[in-house]
């Protein structure tokens, strides 16, 4: 926070009573503050439109300790700008379709699809692997099409890559450096090779993000000397900031006004937390993707099973415009609940105010649960995740699934083995051609903390050691997070849960 601030004053120098306000601080700049006022122009995001303040939630420090609830209602009403744009992409679903077929096309190739983001589009991108595409071809193993469909979509798991920029260890938060350079959006694309023909979904909360957007025109040079309609099929830019805000940073305009890469701009306009685009810009690109995704699959499956078997498990037969238009019943339905919403808010902040933690308990909806909660740590400024090796509790908030020991806990969260990135591959690249002094020695230490080895430092499992280590006190709050199907659960006496 200082740094910002610092950054701030440095980029409009302010006085009071004549004087600088740094020499009344008794503040000197250092020299990295120094140069990005400076030299780093291209990374000042003041101008775009995620990064205002919303006249919706103007003042909602303010009222929100006065009442939760008028400002829970005030973060709710930010949402109906979601709503807005979402009636405006139903009308016209044409690069939508075209995303879906894509997706569908991969498949039936033998080709990968591959999400990639950058902090909260990260976790979108973690999301649409390990909540929506590996559980569902879990639950396809169990029916008796599954035989015929593995023969026709082999390995089909595997195939769908959800990645985040700094790999798995950034779901914990966030590693400083990474975000500011094209060339690890790359080399990420290379360590799973991303090749031409796979389907690249690179999506950024501003459009401006420079892993991401290296991750797109890296997938791009694939495509050298072949038309842009192919390309086109295959590499997509999602986004939400109006192109005339961002065509005067370079690193968007390539992309932009680039007609070999599919652009969809889901703008919604400012977010209700001030410049934090994990609100309505994330919200909006996890629902549009997966419903892009869930599409896709409706397609792909279709011709395996009857009308009743596909509505047994949750697929109607809808046009993607009606897919999308089912936003409007999700709004509706959190906004009735915002009376409880409210209640649950000022019980968690009472247990914090009591110097108490909060764990929350999670199986189906573990990776939304976790994913929320790590949010937390950079936008308030909290305590990220505690270690395993922790001698007293820091995090606020704990996140445990029903496993016995960390590994199976990590194989629970992603739906696969943790995947760091590997010293070998990525320290050379980081030490050769990164030119700017600061981002070299800021990536090289994050790396450190990005490999393989990182998953043995976070235990999530219900385990005899997290118990009698971080077991919930008499001050804490415990929460059990779960879907419908799991609350059916609770009633039967041998439940995991009990």
């Amino acid at each position: 926070m200082k740094k910002m601030i610092l950054k701030l004053i440095l980029s409009f120098p302010l006085f009071l009573y004549g004087q600088p306000i740094l020499d009344l601080l008794h503040i000197e700049p250092s020299e990295q503050s120094q140069d990005f006022v400076v030299n780093k122009k291209q990374f000042q995001l003041h101008t775009l439109m995620t990064e205002q303040r919303h006249p919706k939630t103007w003042d909602l420090s303010q009222k929100i300790q006065f009442n939760t609830l008028v400002g829970i209602q005030d973060l709710l009403n930010v949402d109906y700008d979601i709503s807005l744009k979402i009636l405006e992409l139903s009308a016209d679903t044409r690069l939508l379709d075209q995303a879906v077929c894509s997706i569908k096309n991969a498949i039936l190739e033998n080709n990968k699809i591959y999400f990639y983001g950058c902090g909260a589009t990260g976790r979108l991108a973690k999301q649409m692997e390990s909540s929506f595409w590996r559980p569902f071809w879990k639950k396809m193993q169990s029916l008796p099409q599954w035989e015929k469909m593995q023969h026709d979509f082999p390995n089909i798991e595997n195939r769908l890559i959800g990645e985040m920029t700094g790999g798995d260890r950034a779901l914990i938060s966030s590693l400083e450096g990474f975000e500011d350079l094209q060339l690890i959006g790359k080399l990420q694309l290379a360590d799973h090779r991303i090749q031409r023909g796979d389907v690249i979904f690179a999506v950024t909360e501003g459009g401006e993000t420079s892993s991401v957007i290296g991750t797109i025109l890296a997938a791009l040079n694939q495509y050298n000397e072949i038309s842009n309609d192919e390309a086109q099929q295959h590499l997509y830019f999602i986004y939400n900031n109006p192109d005339q805000l961002l065509l005067p940073f370079d690193r968007s305009r390539t992309v932009i006004e680039n007609e070999g890469i599919t652009k969809i701009c889901l703008f919604t306009g400012p977010q209700s937390i001030t410049g934090s685009t994990r609100m309505q810009a994330t919200t909006i690109e996890t629902f549009v993707m997966g419903v892009v995704l869930e599409h896709a699959l409706y397609q792909l499956i279709n011709p395996y099973f009857s009308r009743e078997d596909l509505e047994s498990f949750g697929y109607h037969e809808e046009t993607l415009a009606e897919r999308l238009l089912s936003f409007l019943s999700i709004k509706k339905a959190v906004d009735v609940a915002q009376h409880s919403i409210s209640q649950f808010t000022d019980l968690e902040a009472l247990t914090y105010k009591n110097q108490g933690y909060s764990t929350y308990l999670a199986q189906d909806a573990l990776i939304t649960v976790f994913i929320d909660s790590t949010e937390r740590a950079p936008t308030f400024r909290l305590f990220p995740l505690d270690t395993c090796d922790t001698s007293s509790r820091k995090s606020w908030i704990q996140v445990w699934t029903l496993v016995h020991n960390k590994q199976q806990a990590w194989e629970k969260f992603l739906g696969r083995p943790f995947y760091g990135l590997q010293k070998e591959f990525y320290e050379q690249p980081f030490s050769q051609e990164i030119d700017d002094p600061y981002l070299k020695m800021t990536a090289l230490r994050s790396l450190v903390s990005a490999g393989h080895d990182q998953q043995f430092f976070y235990d999530f499992s219900y385990s005899k050691e997290n118990l009698k280590a971080r077991g919930p006190g008499e001050a804490d709050l415990g929460v059990m997070v779960l879907f419908a199907n799991e609350i059916e659960q609770l009633k039967n006496p041998q439940s995991l849960f009990e």
